[in-house]
């Protein structure tokens, strides 16, 4: 049973993203069906299919993380989670998945975010249009896991 879910689509990702892909595909038929643009088409909808959208579930046991089709994935057990709170990224941090001075970003949309840093010392940034309701969702599976401890 799942105490959050959120499903996010990369406006920022999709837009231009989409933009190329229809580029590459007009160019591709009015221009004698060159094999080249094709290509860079089929890039472009690997890159949608791929990073599109992020979901972000948390359980009583881990929160998951899925890009697109769920090719790209990340799991983080709650029992390592040692703090969590809401932040804000900067606008040039972008989105993806990227590395922070502390640690990683997860994000396909927005400034929004939560931090987890972990009892290894690792940060990570979770993208999400609601930083509070995320952090209350995770405190909640921290108390339900270190109730089974």
């Amino acid at each position: 049973m799942a105490l959050y879910e959120e499903r996010q689509f990369g406006v920022m990702v999709i837009v231009p993203v989409a933009i190329v892909a229809l580029v590459e595909l007009l160019v591709f038929v009015f221009a004698d069906f060159e094999p080249a643009t094709l290509i860079g088409f089929g890039v472009m909808l690997v890159l949608l299919l791929l990073f599109g959208t992020m979901s972000v579930a948390v359980s009583a046991s881990a929160i998951t993380l899925r890009f697109g089709i769920g090719l790209i994935h990340r799991r983080f057990s709650v029992r390592e989670v040692k703090r969590v709170s809401p932040a804000r990224n900067h606008w040039w941090q972008g989105w993806g998945i990227r590395r922070l001075p502390r640690g990683w970003m997860y994000n396909v949309t927005g400034l929004d975010s939560v931090e987890l840093e972990m009892e290894d010392g690792h940060v990570y940034r979770i993208g999400t249009r609601r930083p509070r309701e995320l952090a209350i969702a995770i405190e909640a599976a921290r108390g339900v896991a270190s109730a089974v401890r």
